[in-house]
């Protein structure tokens, strides 16, 4: 599945909670390690890079690649209007086909400080002469900020998550393979995760009343 994890290494992002800073660079590593797109991330700062590792590099090395590849480009805000042109223009140059672009995944992991909620990302892949947008995870990492987006209720390719727990992995995964081969909504995919979250005890509170 074609996806590509998008971290905001502001200094921003960094303050909110250290924690979950490295949280979101495990997570990142690991959606770039399965991803179609083998082993690449997007580090957004003032400006975006792609950091590029083997595979079959260890943990320690990837990491230590990702710090230095990041430090040039840190600063207090992440840069979401570049890195989505960024990546506009990456399609464009290697003459990506339609079908690749709609089943294109952007998942964001960030703590959205900045000006997100400024930009439809969906309309400015049309305004540069798509016919279709990619889906677009917001994968809210703050542990303070409330997240605003600029985006149409009834925009079916947009995808919210919140916290910073590695077993979101697994919802965000089977939410990219149903989307693959069916509609699924944005509530859908809410309310798969949320469903699941509370079967436990959904399942406890049955137990107890009929007992």
């Amino acid at each position: 599945l074609f996806t590509i994890p998008i971290i905001d290494v502001s200094l921003f992002m960094q303050q909110n909670n250290i924690d979950a800073f490295y949280q979101a660079i495990g997570i990142a590593i690991t959606i770039a390690i399965h991803s179609d797109i083998p082993a690449r991330i997007i580090a957004m700062g003032n400006k975006p890079v792609w950091i590029q590792f083997n595979k079959n590099d260890s943990i320690i090395d990837i990491i230590q690649h990702f710090f230095v590849s990041i430090s040039p480009i840190q600063n207090y805000c992440g840069d979401y209007y570049n890195t989505i042109n960024f990546i506009i223009n990456g399609i464009h140059n290697s003459f990506s086909t339609s079908r690749f672009t709609d089943q294109l995944n952007i998942v964001f992991l960030s703590d959205f400080y900045t000006n997100i909620h400024d930009i439809d990302i969906q309309s400015l892949f049309i305004i540069n002469q798509f016919f279709t947008s990619p889906y677009v995870f917001y994968w809210n990492f703050s542990t303070n900020n409330i997240l605003y987006i600029n985006t149409p209720v009834n925009n079916q390719k947009i995808r919210f998550s919140s916290g910073y727990s590695i077993h979101m992995l697994h919802d965000l995964n089977q939410i990219i393979t149903l989307q693959q081969n069916s509609f699924f909504s944005t509530y859908q995919a809410a309310s798969l995760a949320l469903h699941k979250k509370y079967n436990s005890f959904d399942y406890y509170l049955s137990s107890i009343s009929s007992s």
